[in-house]
């Protein structure tokens, strides 16, 4: 974030990453910010967010692999004006040129398809393109619904206030043997989501 008024000037950094365990090989690694930023012209303040993609083998299968932190939906931009949106149409169209079976996540910071209507847009664009949302093909019986935003500021909330799944898995399979297309079966859990999982200071 870069914010620049006279007199006064203030930048803050902050990144995406991908971390991989040492057992993964990894290959042609990418980073790139996307053309679509939010830009707050009175303020002189522009935020751009990005994606890092790295091809991944383990057990003998390379997959695409990238991690991404949309902008958030803001309700006072009209759908047309979503930077969001914009971002996510960038994403699948960078990705349409891979052969490989693509593993996308990240904080999307968009809401999931029980949401209301009309909000999840971007949502409809990884799905047009392909995509499967891995939730959805969740076949535990618990934790149904999988919220991971949002809790208070401090996380110093008694009651868990997780409402919405913001925080995503989506999965695109290619016609090679051993990559279906589609997604089967997922066992899927959130991690860190109960109270009990707080450390001893409450956090």
């Amino acid at each position: 974030v870069t914010m620049g008024v006279p007199g006064f000037s203030a930048r803050l950094q902050d990144f995406d990453v991908l971390l991989a365990r040492h057992d993964v090989g990894i290959a042609n690694v990418a980073t790139a910010n996307y053309q679509a930023k939010l830009v707050i012209d009175e303020l002189g303040i522009v935020i751009p967010r990005g994606y890092v993609a790295a091809d991944a083998t383990i057990r003998g299968r390379t997959y695409r692999v990238v991690t991404t932190h949309l902008e958030p939906f803001y309700d006072f931009l009209p759908p047309e004006m979503q930077i969001q949106i914009y971002q996510a149409q960038e994403l699948a169209a960078t990705l349409q040129t891979t052969s490989l079976p693509v593993v996308l996540l990240g904080d999307f910071n968009m809401r999931a398809t029980d949401e209301p209507a009309g909000i999840a847009l971007a949502y409809n664009v990884l799905a047009d393109a392909g995509y499967a949302d891995a939730w959805t093909h969740n076949v535990l019986p618990f934790n149904r619904e999988g919220p991971t935003c949002c809790q208070r500021s401090d996380l110093m909330n008694p009651v868990s206030e997780l409402d919405r799944r913001f925080d995503q898995v989506w999965f695109k399979g290619t016609e090679k043997p051993g990559f279906e297309k589609g997604l089967g079966p997922v066992l899927a859990v959130v991690l860190g989501d109960e109270q009990r999982d707080r450390t001893p200071s409450g956090l």
